[in-house]
């Protein structure tokens, strides 16, 4: 595959009703982000640098989430049910030098403060959602760094999962 060095990505026990509920927001977000970046480049209108900053680096970032994504709703909707309990292995191939997950995961982490504070129309992440952002692209960033995956389920609690990435 033109040299390129792949590696495999293990998403064990990922919730599947809470991903979809992350997706939501997250697209919801990003439209907003994008909205912001076409607005600026079209008309006299300035935002703050930056968010203008922020906004660019989940841009530049969205087209490999998208790949993620698309292996996660796949994984899921071949799932023979669905409920708030349900859990699924997700198993991707990624290249080795896959964009900085942790830079993505701190401009959300940054992109909820500007919600937070009522600078967005968006709501900022719950705490759920965010526990498992922090998880999912910590999971893929240790990964590609060599390290074995960790289950959703050990790593679901708050303490763990309000860690920071990277």
């Amino acid at each position: 595959m033109n040299g390129l060095r792949l590696t495999y990505v293990r998403l064990l026990g990922l919730p599947a009703e809470l991903m979809e509920r992350a997706r939501r927001h997250h697209d919801a977000v990003l439209r907003e982000l994008a909205l912001i970046e076409f607005s600026d480049a079209t008309t006299a209108t300035t935002h703050d640098p930056e968010l203008m900053r922020l906004a660019g680096c989940l841009r530049d970032v969205y087209g490999e989430l998208m790949l993620l994504r698309a292996a996660v709703i796949q994984a899921v909707e071949s799932l023979p049910t669905t409920g708030p309990d349900l859990r699924v292995d997700v198993e991707m191939e990624l290249p080795l030098d896959f964009r900085d997950m942790a830079a993505a995961a701190r401009a959300f982490d940054e992109i909820d403060e500007w919600c937070a504070a009522g600078r967005l129309l968006s709501f900022p992440t719950s705490p759920e959602i965010r526990r498992l952002r922090r998880w999912y692209f910590g999971e893929i960033e240790r990964q590609l760094g060599g390290e074995s995956p960790t289950r959703w389920d050990d790593a679901s609690s708050p303490a763990a999962g309000d860690q920071p990435v990277g």
